[in-house]
């Protein structure tokens, strides 16, 4: 640990853990939603493509509201019963 980090964990009383951030199976799991949203998002998108933050929260609503066919749930059911 660098010596500005230690000075500054000392500094504001925080206690620094150091972790990994590669989770093999939660990254395939965000992998998979970012290739489905990259997928919709192409299909309503203007041709070149400067829309997409002005759709992405009608194609959210969509993935949460479809049923997978996976677990039976749509995923808003399954986040908020």
């Amino acid at each position: 640990m660098s010596c500005t980090i230690n000075t500054l964990t000392k500094e504001f009383m925080v206690k620094h853990h150091t972790s990994s951030p590669h989770h093999p199976h939660a990254n395939k799991t965000i992998e998979a939603f970012n290739k489905i949203m990259e997928h919709c998002l192409t299909k309503v998108c203007a041709v070149n493509r400067d829309d997409w933050d002005e759709i992405i929260l009608a194609v959210l609503w969509v993935y949460r509201t479809t049923m997978n066919k996976l677990t039976k749930h749509m995923p808003f059911n399954l986040v908020y019963g």
